[in-house]
């Protein structure tokens, strides 16, 4: 994992992990420049296997998967499509998922307001 400080985002890159078609989890290393994510077939940067814009997405951090002990996020693209990375420890995903959402400016609205019992019903739904 590697970090620069020169930009106003720092540059944030690492190894990840792709689902392929067939289930299998492929290798590859990320990149996050500004609000746009890049995933290179190798640390060298050279052949560059998809790009994702934030801008607009919504994020997703979810549970431990599989045998292997893999931590996913999900980024969710509106409206019906979405993009699972991969990463080998709590750690790292947790590192990912607090950058990438300062740069897709998602915000928790757990953090902001409390949500109490409901105290009824209107007429666009529970109040």
């Amino acid at each position: 994992m590697s970090t620069n400080n020169k930009e106003s985002h720092r540059l944030l890159e690492g190894e990840c992990f792709l689902k392929t078609r067939s289930d299998q989890l492929k290798r590859c290393w990320g990149v996050l420049i500004g609000t746009d994510f890049y995933c290179y077939a190798n640390a060298h940067k050279v052949q560059c296997i998809l790009m994702h814009t934030l801008v607009g997405t919504f994020l997703e951090e979810q549970a431990q998967e599989g045998e292997g002990s893999w931590w996913p996020i999900k980024i969710i693209i509106p409206p019906s499509k979405s993009r699972v990375i991969y990463f080998k420890s709590v750690k790292q995903q947790k590192e990912w998922f607090i950058e990438l959402r300062q740069r897709a400016r998602n915000l928790d609205i757990n953090e902001y307001y409390s949500f109490g019992e409901i105290l009824g019903q209107g007429q666009f739904g529970e109040v």
